[in-house]
This record gives C-alpha cells, structure tokens and sequence, in this order.
C-alpha cells in the first residue's frame, strides 16, 4: 500500500544547519553518482548512502546519470534484477497546482523485481512499477 503525505515547503525562510548540511551531502552524492564515470555497482551504493532502497543491490543496474528524488530519496524503493538505463529520473514528490500555496505532495515510488527503465524516461509521483515491466520514454 502506497503511503502518501504532503509538506508545506519553506520559501522565506532557511532551514536549520543540520537540514542544509544532509541537503548538500544528498547533492554531493548525487552528482557524484550521475556525472562520475563508475561502475554501476558504485552509484547503486552512492544512491543507497543517499536513503534510496534496494533489496538487492547486487542485482539492480543503474546506466550513467540516473537521478533519483533529491527531496525524499528514501520514499523509493527497487527490487531485484531492475535493470534502469541512461538519464531516467525517479522522483517521489511533486508540486500539487490545486493548493495556491507551495504544498508538495509525495509518495513512494515502487519498483519490483525484473523492470527494465529505458533512457530518459521519467517516473514521477507515487507509483508501483510491476514485476516484469517496460518502461520507455
């Protein structure tokens, strides 16, 4: 069952030190992962470190610059012999354009075993991807 919940973002204000500094370290290691070139089995353990979940991490294959949500990284969650090629981008929250005031509504994005992700598609809002599927841009 999907778990959905909504936050109202801090526009004026700045968030405590301790929140700016697990922003920049997610962003660190984000970049890291997407830009550098490595093996795919190091930016599956960078995304790990970043909260995003693998079951089994050996199996997962992540293609270059793959992005996963920046905001709740640890909302995602990828089964076993997923398969996620170039430039897809994963993201758990989005802006909902009903509310006139900044409310991002988020969810968890699941991914089970066997799912193959093609270049550049974009997986957005909470969703289940089911075993076995295709996804393509």
């Amino acid at each position: 069952m999907k778990k959905m919940g909504s936050y109202q973002a801090n526009i004026k204000g700045r968030p405590p030190l301790k929140g700016n500094v697990k922003i920049y370290l997610n962003k660190v290691l984000q970049y890291i992962a997407c830009k550098l070139l490595l093996p795919s089995r190091f930016r599956v353990r960078l995304q790990k470190m970043r909260g995003v979940h693998f079951m089994n991490p050996k199996s997962v294959y992540l293609g270059e610059n793959v992005m996963f949500d920046n905001v709740f990284p640890e909302k995602i969650f990828v089964g076993q012999n997923v398969f996620i090629t170039e430039q897809v981008i994963i993201l758990s929250h989005y802006y909902d354009p009903s509310y006139s005031t900044h409310v991002q509504q988020y969810g968890e994005v699941h991914i089970e075993d066997d799912v193959f992700i093609g270049t550049r598609a974009i997986v957005a809002n909470a969703v289940t991807i089911g075993r076995g599927a295709v996804v393509a841009a």
